[in-house]
Parts: structure tokens; sequence; C-alpha cells
């Protein structure tokens, strides 16, 4: 008995020393994981805030040593003076039709996605719950919808730009609107109406019979329980239209400029690329992802679980 009690307490022990190195293991991996996450973040902030001659210095410093804001002053209001280059100021240097200020191309690419996402919800709910609730279409409809949203955006950019020169309506901020709406408006489609299958059309009914019309069972009954996979969808729409690049640079010139185009503009045949600056204006875009995802994780976790488990 004695034995076995002293080889149970071993076995014990030996358990949670393996637990502990389990543990230590994976803290060490989260940490890892986090850093190789991170550090292009942190690299981006502290590029921003170097001088010039910190940004080339050899070796790479991790931190500014003299930390600066000629970096934020001149995406945000093209600065006088943001370097020395011999007798000339990048002032000097660079072409006035290449000094796109940060604040602008943030307010447009903020207002052009914001309507853009409301634009795309506002028609995606009801066609994904007429998908769902009354097979409008047929079977194939919906993976013709999620197909259009395959194409490159090479395919269509030209078309999108004859339309909208038709209009004239090239370097506005309606042409984009419209043209991230209808592009990311199938992500929202599918998304939600795999959302609104898990949520019981005996909720449906029972509105129905107290006299509810249909505008009535979708905002009020339904929309409330799907609220957490609109969040989702809203987020990942918005971040969609954010990154986009391609029809943004077509369908632009000056006045509807948005983030992405505007980072193109600071790497200059004529001095080179500006790393200050355009770590600046990249973190200035990568915030609002993160500020999103951050404060609205909750709602993220939560829709995309949404019918996980069944039954």
């Amino acid at each position: 008995m004695l034995e076995l009690g002293s080889q149970e307490r071993g076995l014990r022990g030996e358990r949670k020393v393996n637990a502990r190195r389990t543990s230590v293991v994976l803290y060490v991996v989260v940490v890892v994981v986090l850093v190789w996450t991170l550090f292009p973040i942190f690299w981006l902030a502290s590029t921003s805030f170097k001088p010039y001659y910190e940004v080339y210095h050899q070796p790479p410093l991790l931190a500014p040593e003299h930390p600066t804001l000629d970096n934020w002053n001149w995406i945000f209001f093209g600065g006088s003076s943001y370097a020395n280059l011999g007798n000339q100021t990048l002032q000097h240097v660079i072409p006035v039709n290449l000094i796109i200020t940060g604040q602008g191309a943030f307010l447009n690419s903020l207002v052009v996605n914001t309507l853009a996402t409301l634009l795309a919800l506002l028609v995606g709910i009801p066609a994904a719950y007429s998908l769902t609730r009354f097979g409008t279409g047929g079977k194939n409809l919906g993976y013709w919808i999620l197909s259009i949203r395959f194409l490159p955006s090479i395919t269509i950019v030209f078309s999108l730009f004859l339309f909208f020169n038709s209009l004239n309506l090239l370097d506005t901020h309606a042409a984009l609107i419209w043209a991230y709406a209808g592009i990311n408006l199938p992500f929202v489609i599918w998304s939600l109406a795999a959302f609104f299958e898990e949520i019981p059309s005996a909720i449906d009914d029972a509105a129905c019979v107290d006299g509810a019309g249909r505008a009535q069972i979708l905002f009020r009954f339904v929309l409330p329980l799907a609220g957490p996979a609109v969040a989702a969808t809203a987020i990942f729409t918005f971040v969609l239209g954010w990154n986009e690049l391609l029809i943004a640079l077509i369908l632009t010139r000056n006045v509807a400029v948005t983030l992405p185009v505007a980072l193109t503009a600071w790497n200059t045949a004529t001095v080179g690329m500006l790393y200050g600056p355009l770590s600046a204006m990249g973190l200035l875009a990568v915030l609002p992802g993160v500020i999103l995802a951050f404060y609205l994780q909750r709602y993220i976790v939560r829709g995309l679980t949404m019918g996980a488990v069944k039954g």
C-alpha cells in the first residue's frame, strides 16, 4: 500500500511538472507570435517619429534617439522643411503634384468606406433575408452572387472607369462609394445569409401570426438576433474597402484620393522612398482596423461563431 501511495504521488508530481512545462512552452509560443505580429506595427510607429538621418542609421535604431513630429507634420500639413538634402529641402525636391496630405486622404477613406459599408448593408440585409426565407432566385443564385466576389478587380476596373467617366463622376466620393458598395455587396449577402439560416423561421411565423409585416419581422425580430453577425460583416466589409488600392488608383486623381493611393505617392523618382512620412501614413492606415477590432472584438467572435453549435 505504501509503495502504491508513493507511486501515485510520484505520478501526480510528474503530471504537475509536465503541466508546468506545457504552460511555459505555450507562453513562449504566444510571446513569439505576439512579437512576430506586432513588431511591424511597432517599427512603423518608431520610424514615423525618427528624423531623416536616423531612418538610415546603421545599425538600425529600434527607437528614435531624437524623436520628431516632422513626418506627421509633413503628411498632415505638407510641412515646410522635412529634412536637409544638401542645400535643398524636400519641399523643393518633391513635385508639388505628389504632395498629398494624409489628412485629406484619411478623411476620404473614412467617409467613402463608412458610406459604402452602410450602403452595402442597406441592400445586402434584405437580399440575404430574401435568399434564406423565400429562396429567391432558386438554389444557384447565392453561388452566382458569391462568384462575383471572386472576380479580380483588374477585370472590372476599366469598365467602372468608362461608366463613371460617362457620368462625369471620376475623382468623386460618389464613384468610390458606389464602386466599393457594389464590389463588397456579394460578400455581405453571402455572409449574412449564412447567419440568417441559423435563426429559426418559427420566429417569423410567430411574428406573422401577431400581425407583423415582413419589414417589421426583419428589423424588429431577426436583426436584433443577428446583431453580432451584422457587426462582424460590417467590420470586414469596411476593412476590405479600406485596403483597396487598384480601383481608387484608377478612379481618383486629386480630390477623392484614399490612403492606399496616397501611400504610393511617397516613392518618388527624385529622392527615392521617403520612409519617415511613409511610416507615419502607414501607421495611420493601420490604426482604424486595429481600433475597430479591439473595441468590437466581442461582436466579431460572436458573429463568427453563430451557428457553430447546433441542437
